[in-house]
């Protein structure tokens, strides 16, 4: 699944950076009313399914003649905004393993906060048109890495069964999480 969307998502960003406009004035100040249904319901449908719900959006966002600022404000806004969902579902699913998870990343939240204060500052400084730019790139990356995930990982666990993370969980990929110690399903 994760290649059909890398191949997917490689050929929209192609499309989009081949019939851009080089004058942003260019752009219809609203999508069509389909354009949102499309994006939010592949974003949720794709992120529930494989974990792959934010390029629709960005994407969405890019198309829209906004500032940096409205762009980076609302893709920052629909992220809280879904979080206690995405909380709880996966809460209900994983259950306590996820929990123990969730207490080390808040071990990581100083380089996230790091990472945010830095995003803004160069993203205050770039224009429209670098920006979307900069979320091509990124796009097209995110689309190569889904297109080879597989043989990546192929590559690497060849011949090897599932380790115990860090966290001491295994990574099963028919069951998901599985506490250590007990067989997944």
């Amino acid at each position: 699944v994760r290649q059909i969307l890398g191949v997917l998502l490689l050929a929209i960003v192609i499309i989009q950076f081949l019939s851009r406009q080089k004058d942003e004035s260019q752009r219809k100040a609203e999508l069509a009313p389909y354009w949102s249904w499309l994006a939010f319901g592949s974003s949720g449908f794709l992120g529930g399914m494989v974990g792959f719900g934010g390029p629709a959006i960005a994407l969405w966002v890019m198309a829209h003649n906004w500032s940096n600022k409205e762009s980076r404000g609302f893709l920052a806004a629909s992220s809280w905004s879904i979080l206690p969902v995405q909380i709880t579902l996966l809460l209900s699913t994983f259950g306590k393993p996820l929990v123990q998870i969730g207490i080390q990343a808040v071990y990581f939240l100083p380089i996230v906060l790091v990472g945010v204060f830095l995003g803004i500052r160069f993203g205050n400084q770039w224009n429209k048109t670098q920006l979307r730019f900069l979320v091509q790139v990124l796009l097209l990356v995110t689309g190569l890495v889904n297109m080879s995930a597989e043989a990546i990982y192929n590559k690497l666990d060849k011949d090897n069964p599932p380790k115990q993370c860090a966290w001491g969980m295994v990574m099963d990929a028919g069951a998901g999480p599985v506490q250590s110690g007990s067989k997944a399903a």
